[in-house]
This record gives C-alpha cells, sequence and structure tokens, in this order.
C-alpha cells in the first residue's frame, strides 16, 4: 500500500466499518502538525520512524521508533515530534471489538491510552502483520483475513507489548478547558463538519464569545474560524480519497463561499489542489 503523506484522521468509523489502516510517511522538514483532538474509535499507531512525545489525559510518554501508541476512544491527546523522517501505521477500530469472545479476557489492556514498547522480534511480526492488513483493507476490509490479522495483532500488543513509563506526572492541563467545551466537543463527533459562528458555537457552551475564543484557542492553538476551516478541508480530503467526486460539488457541501475559496483553503493546508490531491491519493 502507497503510504499516504496527508492522513486524514476520521472522527469515527463508516457503519459498514469496523476498522481503518493506513500507512502514513513525512520526509524531513515536510509540513506536519496534530491538534490537541479525540475521536469515537480506539486507535493503534505503529511508529516505525519518529521521535518525540505523546501527551494524553494520564500524562506524557516519549515516542521512538518501534513503539506503539494506544489511544482509547475520546480520550484527548496529542502528538508533539521532531523535524525529522516521520512514518507510522495507524489503525482506528470500533471499541465493541474488544468484547468478541477471544480478546475479552485482554481487554482491560486497553482501559486506557498509552505507549507500548515491544523487542525486535516481535515488532517485526506487528509490522508484517499490518503489512497484511493493509492488503486485506484494500481489497476487502470485512473479509474472514482481516478480521482475524486485526485480533491477532490486538493480542499480541496485549501479550508482548511493555508499558512505557510516563516522562513525569504531568497530566494534560487542557482538561479544565475541554470540559468548558463539552456541547461544542459532541458536535463535533458528528459525520459532518460544524457550520455554527463563534457566537452560535460560544452561545452552546453557555460562554461569552470574547471568553469562548479564547478558551478555544488555547485548547486547539487555532481560531475558531481557523479550525472550522481546517475541519471543512480534512473533512472533504476523506471524501475525495474514499469516492469520486465534483470538485464543485465537495465545494458547496462543505460551505466553501465558491470552489475557487475551497482551492485556495485546501492548497494552503496540503500544498496541493484538490485534483493533485484526488489524483495522487484517491483509492
Amino acid at each position: 500500500m502507497k503510504p499516504n503523506h496527508f492522513y486524514c484522521e476520521p472522527f469515527h468509523l463508516e457503519k459498514s466499518e469496523i476498522f481503518e489502516v493506513h500507512n502514513v510517511r513525512y520526509e524531513k522538514n515536510e509540513p506536519y502538525e496534530c491538534l490537541v483532538h479525540f475521536h469515537e474509535v480506539h486507535e493503534l499507531i505503529l511508529f516505525h520512524d519518529v521521535t518525540g512525545t505523546y501527551s494524553h489525559v494520564n500524562g506524557i510518554q516519549e515516542v521512538n521508533p518501534r513503539d506503539l501508541v494506544f489511544t482509547a476512544a475520546n480520550e484527548v491527546h496529542t502528538f508533539d515530534v521532531t523535524s525529522e523522517n516521520k512514518a507510522w501505521t495507524v489503525i482506528q477500530f470500533v471499541p465493541t471489538l474488544l468484547s468478541d469472545s477471544g480478546l475479552r479476557k485482554i481487554a482491560n489492556k486497553f482501559d486506557k491510552s498509552t505507549v507500548f514498547s515491544f523487542d525486535n522480534e516481535t515488532y517485526d511480526f506487528l509490522k508484517t502483520l499490518c503489512v497484511e492488513l493493509s492488503k486485506c483493507y484494500q481489497n476487502d476490509s470485512g473479509c474472514i483475513q482481516a478480521n482475524y490479522l486485526l485480533k491477532l495483532i490486538i493480542s499480541t500488543i496485549a501479550e508482548q507489548g511493555a508499558v512505557a513509563p510516563m516522562k513525569d506526572d504531568y497530566v494534560i492541563k487542557l482538561k479544565p478547558a475541554f470540559s468548558r467545551l463539552t456541547p461544542l466537543l459532541k458536535l463535533l463527533q458528528q459525520p459532518d463538519p460544524i457550520n455554527l459562528t463563534m457566537v452560535e458555537a460560544a452561545e452552546i457552551c453557555f460562554l461569552s464569545p470574547s471568553h469562548f475564543s479564547r478558551l478555544f484557542k488555547s485548547v486547539y492553538k487555532v481560531s475558531y474560524s481557523e479550525f472550522k476551516n481546517k475541519q471543512r478541508v480534512y473533512c472533504a480530503a476523506r471524501q475525495m480519497a474514499h469516492r469520486n467526486c465534483s470538485i464543485t460539488d465537495l465545494s458547496y457541501e462543505f460551505n466553501f463561499a465558491n470552489p475557487s475559496h475551497f482551492i485556495n483553503q485546501f492548497k494552503r493546508q496540503f500544498g496541493l489542489t484538490p485534483k493533485q490531491y484526488q489524483k495522487r491519493y484517491s483509492v
């Protein structure tokens, strides 16, 4: 499977899917950002090349090549990584999968977000499993082999992984701010990007516009209007990667003023026009 430089992470999966798997790569100094976020699905990220830290509600842990990060559904998290080469495989799966009879005994290993480390042999085994799972996902994500491989990956992590130590006692300081933004965060879990003005978003959070603006930027590191643009662009990119669609139709579907505005915002985010992106990364 060709690694995708511009992976657009979903908040949740399509109803017909129990998992997604993608290979991601960024070259040295290639633009990359990770805003504080969460999603409704469990997430496994097997890092092949990275140096940095993983921040979540339980603390901060270092991430290095051959580490695997597990993020539990709906847990706030972010990554801070260097500008060097970065490569990883990301698997997102529905939490109910851990209720399967074959996984129930090890489900407690995935009660909270953490980093797992492995010996070289186990890492190589997991990497091979991820390659095979990627092939299945491209051909038929619902096949028996894909289901078996995913469960084998999960059980291998639980049985062979060593939990990495916390960097310190720090617990992500944004948690109180997130609680104030909870009404808006619930809307962010919906499949379509939000289309609320800042005044409307502030009202549903019972905050004044000025307080909401400061609080939102303290969490996401960007203004509310910039966040909306990023979210709309990412949602459009995911649509283009999964189906053939008109650039003009997408621009209006995601509430851009016109196709030119959409193209400019898209190029600002990805360094490619929508057409170039679609040609390079569509399935």
